[in-house]
């Protein structure tokens, strides 16, 4: 994957992602967002420059009729996202940055700069000293995806894809109200030991109804 990254990060923008949109085209949850509301939490930096993004990909997927909200809780990725669609994206797009969690406050967030799609928030991961010792720790703020969308002035989205290490389960208890009010898809990235969190899902009131490589996408019930 590295050396797959390391090529893709020298062909242009368009290039890149406009070979990779096609091939993501028929494939959910891209297939079924044009002219929609998204949600997209996490944007690092190095999935962006490798033609990866889900975020970038879920932007291209709803069209300029769409609407695309990206959280992603380190400032760096935010500038970098929010610079990539403003040359690349023709939907509404809105990048904030924050934690996105079960509850509103701060967090460290652990980060390493070679790597931002290892970031990870506090309490999510259980790593040795060693390991801990190839990141720094950020202050950062945390809130709630129903928050966040509230302040945002959003109504309810059409998807919430959620693409982080790890913080899954907490993220979805921050989504109660979106939920409840209609929240159609959910496309969540798999956990620590591949989980795919379906029994949890069925219990919210969904069932998965596409796979890729990030993870699963789930409909309403």
């Amino acid at each position: 994957m590295r050396q797959a990254n390391s090529v893709l990060v020298r062909l242009p923008d368009k290039v890149k992602y406009g070979v990779l949109s096609r091939i993501k085209a028929n494939a959910l949850p891209y297939s079924v967002v044009e002219g929609l509301s998204v949600v997209q939490i996490g944007a690092p930096f190095d999935t962006l420059g490798s033609g990866r993004s889900r975020a970038a990909h879920l932007g291209l997927s709803v069209g300029q009729n769409g609407h695309l909200l990206v959280i992603e809780p380190y400032e760096t990725s935010c500038v970098a996202f929010r610079s990539w669609a403003s040359a690349n994206l023709a939907c509404k797009t809105q990048v904030v940055a924050l934690a996105a969690w079960s509850e509103e406050g701060t967090t460290e967030l652990f980060v390493d700069d070679r790597h931002p799609a290892t970031n990870f928030s506090a309490d999510t991961v259980d790593y040795d000293d060693d390991r801990l010792s190839d990141f720094k720790a950020v202050s950062v703020r945390q809130s709630t995806v129903d928050q966040i969308v509230k302040e945002q002035g959003l109504p309810t989205p059409d998807l919430v894809s959620i693409t982080t290490n790890w913080a899954e389960r907490e993220i979805l208890a921050g989504m109660s109200e979106l939920i409840a009010g209609g929240l159609r898809y959910i496309s969540l990235a798999l956990g620590e030991n591949d989980e795919d969190y379906r029994s949890e899902m069925a219990a919210l009131g969904y069932h998965p109804v596409g796979f890729d490589d990030r993870g699963v996408t789930y409909e309403r019930s």
